[in-house]
């Protein structure tokens, strides 16, 4: 087990302690990436940077996890899926636009 140095990890399914090695875990996002058609150069071999800030805003106060994917394994990853998130934002709005015009002509049709 390992202990909480202030993470409030116990519980938490995003920021949970794993016991695979650190060689392990960047190997695996090398071969999701490849997986993708994504380059990995050899500067992002190493993991996400975790760091913490308060939120101070609630009452009681709670703790925001961040973990920094530049220069990191993950990096082409996110960038990879902010591009296609994205382009499926403007495909769905397109056609929710075009289906409220659709069923607007035919409503008022009746």
């Amino acid at each position: 087990a390992v202990p909480d140095q202030g993470w409030n990890i116990a519980g938490n399914e995003i920021y949970k302690h794993v016991d695979t090695p650190m060689a392990g875990i960047i190997k695996k996002h090398y071969s999701i990436c490849r997986g993708f058609g994504l380059n990995l150069p050899e500067e992002y071999m190493c993991l996400p940077r975790i760091f913490a800030t308060v939120k101070l805003h609630k009452n009681p106060y709670k703790q925001r996890n961040i973990a920094g994917a530049r220069l990191s394994s993950i990096n082409r990853l996110v960038s990879f899926y902010i591009v296609y998130f994205v382009i499926l934002e403007h495909i769905l709005k397109t056609t929710v636009t075009r289906l409220n015009g659709t069923l607007g002509a035919t409503l008022s049709g009746l």
